[in-house]
């Protein structure tokens, strides 16, 4: 249809494809763990929120990308719905300066994503905003193909959201996940207050509607999205040790035993040594510890004996941000603009 046209160009959220899968056997305990209650709300519970929150570098996205791509997941929204239809949807906010798009970073790109799944999934609702749709984005969209400025402005994708709130004859549940709250740009407090107030008007219409929303702390969001018995959460950092334990183990236990000559059960006491000092310092913050371990393969590389792999692993910054500052400032300055360039293709590549 015309509406839908109009609304697709607008509507794409590539950033998954540049997320990193998780590392094997990880985040299982989503799953299986009872106490931060996240098979309840998806699969029970009538919360229409669950907040995923935690230190910058502690895996929201990976762990986002997990549970969207996982069957378990449409298993769990599809018992909620019973017999109605039910759609899962997925939006990755995503500010990262000329590697994102505007819309990747803003309300709009998110509001675009919702209405034109909601109508692409359940064609009825378009009639409730056919009028809006004739009278006020038909006439921009005139001259319009090719060009990069949506038809629809923000209070259009505001106005429609609400019509679809008040319909009563499409029935129906869904399930959003929205990553990356933090990045979408503006008043963080003001978009999640529309979202949240969109979404309570949707629980009175014949389609439900819940929301997982992962972020960073941010205290505009805190003030919103304040953990409660009605709002359940969890803290991701505070989840993680087994997980960065298992990738630790994975990649240094090997790399040790073919890098250093030591009896084989010293090489299993040294490798545990490194393996428990790297977990204990990442203090759940996932991509610290891919960092080290990246740093002390590469030591291994250069035939490090025991030692120099500990001052080395003593070196290292526990924070995530000077330890970006450690690792630059050790690349030879006549690297640096090779470097970089290839960064910025490593950003922009899928997978």
């Amino acid at each position: 249809t015309e509406i839908l046209k109009s609304l697709e160009p607008f509507a794409a959220n590539p950033r998954e494809a540049t997320i990193p899968s998780p590392h094997e056997d990880t985040f299982g305990w989503i799953w299986t763990e009872k106490k931060h209650n996240f098979v309840n709300w998806l699969e029970k519970s009538h919360n229409g929120v669950y907040w995923i929150t935690g230190r910058p570098g502690s895996g929201k996205s990976t762990l986002m990308k997990f549970i969207v791509n996982d069957e378990r997941t449409q298993k769990c929204i599809a018992t909620e719905a019973g017999v109605l239809a039910y759609k899962l949807l997925c939006y990755y906010f995503y500010d990262m300066s000329e590697l994102s798009t505007p819309q990747e970073r803003s309300l709009d790109g998110l509001l675009h994503y919702i209405l034109y799944q909601l109508l692409s999934s359940f064609p009825n609702l378009q009639r409730k905003i056919s009028n809006l749709f004739t009278q006020q984005v038909l006439p921009r969209c005139c001259g319009t193909s090719g060009n990069l400025t949506s038809p629809w402005s923000l209070e259009h994708l505001k106005d429609s959201l609400m019509k679809i709130s008040e319909q009563k004859y499409v029935h129906g549940r869904i399930c959003l996940f929205v990553d990356g709250f933090d990045e979408c740009q503006g008043d963080s407090g003001q978009t999640l207050g529309f979202v949240l107030s969109w979404l309570g008007k949707m629980q009175a219409s014949g389609l439900k509607v819940k929301i997982c929303i992962a972020s960073r702390y941010i205290h505009d969001i805190m003030g919103r999205l304040k953990p409660s018995l009605q709002r359940p959460s969890l803290e991701l950092h505070e989840w993680t040790r087994d997980d960065i334990q298992k990738y630790v183990q994975d990649h240094l236990n090997d790399a040790v035993r073919r890098s250093i000559s030591l009896s084989s059960k010293s090489h299993r006491i040294f490798g545990d040594q490194l393996v428990s000092n790297i977990v204990g310092n990442a203090e759940g913050v996932f991509i610290w510890a891919k960092l080290v371990v990246a740093d002390l393969e590469s030591g291994l590389e250069e035939c490090q004996e025991e030692s120099q792999l500990q001052s080395r692993l003593k070196a290292l910054p526990p924070e995530l941000e000077n330890l970006y500052e450690h690792i630059i400032s050790e690349i030879p300055v006549r690297d640096l603009h090779a470097v970089f360039k290839y960064f910025r293709l490593l950003l922009r590549a899928p997978g």
